[in-house]
């Protein structure tokens, strides 16, 4: 017994946890509030599965649905509605069975009533239409009757809705509208629910008006968890729509797929609604996740009538978001090639300034070597200073000599020395020695750079003793921008003819004669 209690109490503790904060103040905060549930609601589906699963423990626990409470056994079923609809009806048939066996024909009644609920769900209308002709309401008592009223409006809005483009759909229309007035008439209007029904009939007569007054006062005493909230908001929203004012319907609408998701319930209807509205909104994005997230309530559930209307949109929305997709990617490749190209650019900048400060630093090696080579050329320049200077003593020393020798009458003695030309070639070797060292350092590649400007095989080498030969030197004077064959004749101590013969000897010997002249003179220029 104790058990019995509690798992009838487990609605209300499943209630408490799904009860709502304020309702989201428009549309957008209500997509923002559904976008943060739908990832979650198969969390609160499991919930329920799991309190059905103990209600069910405790049917099994009394000897099966035979022996157990038969109410509660329809609370079971009622719970499976919204959750599995081939589930609900075996626990009804289930229900209904062991009802006749006890002879209980009020609670048979329940069973096939409950079932007639949502076979059309199912698309079972042959059925459906059977069992309400197969009751005569006028014999049932007051809560039955108002079952069958209430189950025979339901079923008969969604036949209407299976075969809305069929002549059909007027008569279950009209047919669902005689049992919301049988309703209206039943309960009278002290009902609390009296208002959900009137602003149902408003709504049939098309006074929207009223029956947004009515609705509306019946929303405010509602909390989202409550079973009438969605029906509720889903009719504010059908009379906004009628009105023409699409975003307060998609508002409603939103509400009534948030309701669903946050009390466990796989309902299809709101979300589809929505997601088509949405579409037509232009936000392609959500009619897409809500259109699939509908499809996929309907595989679980098995509301297989509810799965050709979301067919329908489906693959329009489908086909939209594919479309949007691919924009999408073909974006994202420019804005990769653009990146790459980017990319590159900022390679080839990088590149560049390395190759700059390469050269810069190349360039940096040169001169500092440049300046080493220049105190070395200033040192040989003293040395030549010096050598100048040591051949002024000495001939100051010979002049001494020379008198010396004259006054002394010794003339031949003095010719002999002259000739000897001892002295001259003495300080000529020094010059030329100082002159092939310096030169040498200034242009270090000197030699190799000639030889690249002549035949292979007429390559010029250094003396044995490491010194310039006279057609390196002739060379090395043009370098330095001597080109006249007389001075260098006099500044190497040859003969002019000598001179003209070198030069014209190594010119031969050239790979470019004509530019021969202008090759020697960028020799150790800086590249």
């Amino acid at each position: 017994m104790n058990r019995i209690v509690v798992s009838l109490l487990l609605p209300l503790v499943f209630c408490a946890v799904c009860r709502a904060d304020d309702l989201p103040a428009t549309l957008d905060d209500a997509i923002k509030r559904l976008d943060k549930a739908l990832p979650l609601r198969y969390e609160k589906v499991a919930r329920r599965f799991a309190r059905i699963d103990s209600m069910r423990d405790v049917v099994e626990s009394v000897g099966g649905v035979k022996n157990a409470d038969l109410s509660f056994v329809e609370n079971i079923g009622v719970e499976y509605s919204s959750l599995n609809i081939d589930s609900a009806l075996s626990v009804f048939d289930s229900g209904y069975k062991a009802a006749l066996e006890r002879g209980d024909s009020v609670a048979a009644v329940r069973f096939r009533l409950r079932m007639a609920r949502i076979y059309p769900l199912k698309s079972i209308v042959k059925e459906t239409i059977n069992i309400y002709e197969s009751i005569d309401a006028l014999e049932l008592d007051s809560a039955e009757r108002r079952l069958y009223y209430d189950s025979g409006r339901f079923s008969y809005v969604l036949m209407a809705s299976m075969y809305s483009s069929t002549e059909f759909a007027g008569e279950y229309f009209e047919r669902a509208c005689l049992f919301n007035d049988s309703l209206m008439t039943l309960i009278g209007e002290n009902d609390s629910i009296y208002k959900l029904y009137l602003g149902t009939d408003y709504l049939n007569k098309k006074q929207y008006s009223l029956s947004i007054a009515a609705l509306n006062d019946l929303l405010e005493t509602l909390e989202m968890d409550n079973i009438v909230f969605p029906e509720t908001a889903l009719l504010l929203s059908a009379n906004y729509a009628e009105r023409g004012r699409t975003e307060q319907a998609l508002y409603y609408t939103a509400l009534v797929a948030l309701s669903d998701i946050e009390c466990g319930y796989l309902s299809s209807e709101a979300l589809r609604r929505l997601g088509t509205g949405l579409y037509s909104r232009g936000d392609n994005k959500h009619a897409h996740r809500y259109l699939l997230a509908s499809q996929e309530n309907i595989a679980k559930t098995g509301a297989v009538m509810r799965s050709g209307l979301v067919a329908k949109s489906l693959p329009m929305i489908v086909g939209t978001h594919r479309d949007e997709e691919r924009r999408f990617t073909r974006m994202l490749i420019i804005i990769i090639v653009c990146l790459v190209l980017i990319l590159s650019l900022i390679f080839v900048i990088m590149y560049n300034h390395y190759r700059s400060l390469k050269r810069l630093r190349r360039m940096k090696d040169n001169l500092e070597q440049a300046n080493q080579i220049k105190e070395v050329y200033i040192g040989r320049f003293l040395s030549l200073c010096s050598i100048c200077m040591d051949c002024m003593d000495k001939l100051d020393d010979f002049n001494r000599i020379v008198g010396r020798k004259i006054v002394a009458g010794q003339v031949d003695e003095l010719l002999s020395m002259v000739k000897s030309g001892k002295m001259s070639d003495e300080y000529s070797h020094q010059f030329y020695e100082v002159f092939d060292d310096a030169f040498v350092n200034i242009y270090p590649t000197f030699v190799d750079d000639v030889n690249k400007l002549l035949e292979p095989d007429k390559a010029i080498s250094l003396s044995e003793d490491g010194h310039l030969p006279p057609e390196l030197r002739i060379i090395a004077l043009m370098r330095l921008g001597l080109d006249d064959s007389a001075q260098m004749a006099r500044f190497l101590g040859l003969s002019l003819n000598t001179v003209y013969t070198y030069r014209n000897r190594i010119k031969s010997r050239a790979r470019n004669r004509d530019t021969f002249d202008s090759d020697i003179m960028n020799i150790g220029i800086l590249s």
